[in-house]
């Protein structure tokens, strides 16, 4: 993650210094907007990683205090 954020930065760098002011809001959109898509991504599938671990160690368990 944290090498996709630093390619980004770099290129949102790149398009700073080559590009004019509105052709540089429109490409630091997409990418601001890319990084998001690919931050909810990879969001998403950590939580059913963890869901998956989480459900499987709690089935089929009583605790023994409780009776």
């Amino acid at each position: 993650m944290k090498n996709i954020s630093i390619f980004l930065i770099f290129i949102s760098k790149l398009f700073y210094i080559t590009c004019n002011s509105k052709v540089r809001s429109l490409v630091l959109k997409r990418v601001d907007s890319i990084y998001y898509l690919i931050k909810m991504i990879i969001g998403a599938v950590a939580q059913l990683g963890e869901r998956s671990v989480r459900n499987a160690e709690v089935v089929g368990s009583i605790p023994i205090g409780s009776t």
